[in-house]
């Protein structure tokens, strides 16, 4: 059960840093994960 905690504590301290690094810089987290490439336009 303390694993789960641990889990639950590490996954919202993470949310919480990231929360405020993306109010501070809004685009910080744009290329973290590209699920579909964005086509180039010409």
């Amino acid at each position: 059960m303390s694993d789960i905690l641990y889990c639950f504590a590490g996954t919202g301290s993470f949310a919480v840093i990231a929360s405020i690094i993306s109010y501070f810089k809004p685009h910080s987290f744009d290329n973290l994960i590209q699920i579909v490439p964005s086509r180039k336009v010409k």
